[in-house]
């Protein structure tokens, strides 16, 4: 299907890449890369089909390329959320919080995405700015409860905070939910 409509329209990019994606999951990694590239030639200015290559070069550990994809990605496509979370992700991971914010800031401001917002506060935490994580986390946990990560990102904030009770409160009503703290975060609680 999505063949057929790409073939009818060669710039409905959003078929393109869930084709795409379609390749990758298949174990097609390097199919998957070309083509993408070869879409790219057709549409240069989709700042999705750059954004998804980036995420195809981020997962391959291609970090020069996939930084360069999601920077053209911003500039081609501005309202784009997923280039803003990456590039901040790649960042974040640099030890660059201070750089990754603005970015992931400008993806809140763009979307309602818990990932965004967890990576949020992932910088402000690597920053020691706890209070502003917490807030962070809570908007992360608020539109996505189970989103991975969150939980216990939120937990050991609350912990970071020295509000060991709200901690050990969130972890155990999280477990009544469904979606438990990890085990590192609960012998932190426990460590107290």
């Amino acid at each position: 299907m999505y063949a057929k409509t790409i073939e009818i329209n060669a710039g409905h990019t959003d078929a393109i890449v869930i084709f795409a994606e379609i390749l990758w999951k298949e174990g097609k990694q390097d199919q998957a890369i070309e083509f993408l590239k070869k879409w790219i030639r057709v549409n240069p200015r989709s700042g999705n089909l750059h954004s998804e290559l980036g995420l195809f070069y981020y997962h391959q550990g291609r970090e020069e390329d996939s930084l360069r994809e999601f920077t053209l990605a911003i500039e081609l496509d501005p309202v784009l959320p997923v280039p803003y979370i990456q590039k901040g992700v790649m960042l974040l991971s640099k030890g660059l919080p201070d750089e990754a914010i603005p970015l992931l800031k400008t993806a809140v401001t763009l979307a309602d995405r818990a990932d965004a917002y967890n990576v949020l506060g992932a910088a402000y935490a690597r920053k020691g700015e706890y209070g502003r994580a917490l807030e962070e986390f809570r908007m992360a946990y608020k539109i996505r409860p189970g989103f991975p990560g969150v939980g216990d990102n939120l937990a050991n904030a609350l912990l970071d905070l020295h509000d060991y009770e709200g901690a050990a409160r969130f972890c155990s009503e999280n477990s009544r939910l469904g979606m438990p703290c990890a085990e590192d975060t609960l012998e932190r609680i426990r460590q107290r």
